[in-house]
């Protein structure tokens, strides 16, 4: 940054412009990495939704196939 105290106001209110300039592109490039980064959260969100309701179901499912053996196994006669 150049020191203001050495230029004129034309130069200082040019120098000024640049920065803020700077500092804007630079607030466009955050927003944008912001957006990008809550569609990958709100992605990834729903994946591990679905990879609960994969657990729920393979859990029901088991729990019927056990509860089935159990009660062919008691039906027939199988325990000791």
């Amino acid at each position: 940054m150049p020191n203001l105290t050495k230029l004129t106001t034309a130069q200082k209110i040019e120098v000024l412009i640049t920065q803020v300039n700077v500092m804007q592109e630079k607030i466009n490039q955050i927003s944008d990495t912001m957006d990008m980064q809550s569609k990958d959260i709100a992605d990834l969100n729903k994946r591990m939704n679905m990879g609960a309701g994969g657990i729920k179901a393979i859990a029901l499912f088991g729990g019927i196939i056990i509860g089935a053996i159990a009660l062919f196994t008691n039906f027939f006669g199988f325990n000791n």
